[in-house]
């Protein structure tokens, strides 16, 4: 029985949010939470445990690498997804080998990152559009 998946997207592009919100929403027992700067995805991760989060490499308040420490400081054990518009082979390597589970380039395939997701989680994916 697959348990309830509990994701943070961390992007200052709202329609990123909202488009990833809903398309995870539809797709089966998920709770998706967004935040759109590193210091509210901080105060989240404070209060909340989450298995996935994506996010972005250019936030208001925190960029690249330093993004990352925080998330992998705050919440260890949650598999991170990285989305960006401007990853370089160089970087990308460096992300995975920092323990990222997938490093992809804006603009994705909903469909794509979803299944990346539901993998991360360890769950089957269940995608319904």
């Amino acid at each position: 029985m697959q348990k309830d998946m509990k994701i943070l997207v961390i992007d200052d592009e709202e329609l990123v949010c909202w488009s990833l919100r809903k398309s995870f929403e539809r797709s089966g027992s998920i709770s998706v939470h967004c935040a759109y700067s590193a210091a509210e995805a901080m105060r989240h991760l404070e209060a909340h445990h989450c298995d996935v989060i994506i996010t972005d490499l250019r936030l208001p308040d925190a960029q690249g690498f330093d993004i990352v420490r925080m998330i992998q400081l705050a919440a260890p054990d949650a598999k991170v997804i990285v989305i960006s518009g401007d990853l370089s082979g160089d970087m990308e390597q460096r992300m995975l080998s920092q323990g990222i589970v997938r490093c992809m380039s804006k603009p994705f395939d909903l469909h794509d990152i979803m299944q990346e997701a539901w993998t991360a989680a360890g769950q089957n994916c269940t995608l319904r559009f």
